[in-house]
């Protein structure tokens, strides 16, 4: 099978380029073998299902397929069985646009039926972005127990294996005693986690640890707490470690801006300033993004992968802003309606739905805050029915939801519900 004729991951470095918990090392040259062979007989500019863990194996069949022109969706292993069978029913093996490489979720977590178009340019172009910005180099040796299957795992690990990195993959929690020896088995230069996995390796007190390989902290998938942003920021700047947080979202296929919170204290609370040979303005305080890694567009049926590009290399970020006199960005507010369970991005019009569709004749809202759902429905016998569902559906512990029972929805005069109102 031909590869595209510029492959996305070229795969000519010497060196490790993935590492495994068995001690398993696969080198550049043997993963470009192992994902040649991966993508033996699947047809280009088709799409193929892939349910992805932190392993061998996902990373193969991605690298295999993105660089043949076959086209992965891909999901967590985890996803609820019946939305897998939709999926699969819907998207396994129709045709896409030849530009098309990837399709990821808006929404992961519930399985969003909007998929983000993703070209190979894009993934390119995110990598050099990271590349630089991070940086990422040859010697960096990357821990990922962030999930590969969401954007921000996801581009980590396409920079390092565009850069030459090794990615040093497993499926343990940051719970896990064992996930210190690991680091130190594999000399580990950095880690990359979410906010959430941050605040339980300090409760942990993970990071008191001797770890004389580590170098860097990467840290994106929403806003750290100020408090726990400064505490590390401290500590890195004592180590000589940088604890670089980046902000982005799936639709520009990883990263936007990037803040090294150890050399700038000062600017605590932003979340940097725009990648290089990027642009940030504001638009009715709303930030706006233009920069190569800007997907194509949404698709919400099997004829949207045929779309030409809609975006155009701009995206509304659906985030109130402000921008100060030097450059940095400071969000105020969410204009769209998402948030971030987790380091997961969560769609609250998916939560309603998902609701309503298991639920007949029962009025839902979805509101909250990052790391706390909140789920008001019109039923107050169905509240633990809700509340089960919620966790059985989106993988998440019943901590991040809280459902109440209201008489009615508030709604305006046109009908529309007013979500300022729920509280």
């Amino acid at each position: 099978m031909a590869l595209r004729s510029e492959p996305v991951f070229k795969l000519d470095f010497d060196g490790v380029a993935i590492m495994c918990e068995d001690g398993c090392e696969v080198s550049y040259a043997e993963l470009k073998e192992l994902s040649d062979r991966a993508a033996d007989g699947l047809k280009p500019h088709t799409v193929k299902v892939l349910l992805g863990k932190n392993d061998l194996d996902t990373m193969v069949r991605l690298v295999g397929y993105i660089n043949h022109g076959i086209v992965p969706l891909l999901l967590p292993a985890t996803i609820d069985k019946a939305l897998l069978q939709k999926l699969v029913a819907e998207y396994e093996g129709v045709p896409t646009h030849p530009d098309l490489a990837l399709l990821l979720s808006t929404s992961g977590s519930t399985g969003s039926p909007k998929l983000v178009r993703i070209t190979a340019g894009n993934i390119v172009g995110n990598s050099r972005i990271c590349v630089d910005a991070m940086p990422i180099t040859p010697s960096v040796r990357m821990m990922m127990i962030l999930p590969a299957i969401y954007a921000f795992g996801l581009s980590v690990a396409c920079t390092c294996l565009s850069a030459g990195a090794a990615l040093v993959m497993s499926e343990r929690s940051v719970m896990d005693r064992e996930l210190h020896r690991l680091m130190l088995a594999t000399k580990a230069t950095h880690f990359v986690g979410v906010p959430y996995m941050y605040e339980m390796l300090d409760r942990l007190r993970f990071f008191t640890n001797e770890m004389p390989d580590l170098k860097c902290l990467l840290v994106s998938g929403g806003a750290m707490a100020p408090v726990l942003r400064r505490k590390y920021a401290e500590w890195g700047r004592d180590r000589g470690i940088v604890i670089r947080e980046g902000y982005g979202q799936t639709e520009t296929a990883g990263f936007m801006s990037f803040i090294s919170t150890d050399s700038e204290m000062e600017k605590i609370g932003s979340i940097g300033r725009v990648v290089k040979d990027c642009r940030f303005w504001l638009e009715e305080e709303e930030l706006v993004y233009e920069g190569p890694n800007t997907a194509m567009g949404y698709a919400l049926t099997a004829a949207d992968l045929l779309k030409e590009d809609e975006w155009h290399g701009v995206r509304h970020t659906g985030d109130l802003a402000r921008i100060d006199e030097d450059g940095y960005v400071f969000i105020t507010g969410r204009a769209s309606r998402f948030l971030k369970v987790y380091g997961c991005r969560v769609s609250l019009e998916d939560v309603e739905r998902l609701v309503k569709d298991e639920f007949e004749g029962i009025d839902c809202a979805a509101t909250g805050s990052d790391n706390h759902l909140k789920v008001f429905i019109t039923d107050s016998g169905k509240m633990q029915a809700v509340q089960q569902l919620l966790v059985a559906k989106m993988h998440f512990n019943a901590g991040a939801f809280a459902v109440k029972a209201i008489d009615a929805l508030p709604r305006s005069a046109a009908g529309k519900v007013q979500y300022a109102a729920l509280a």
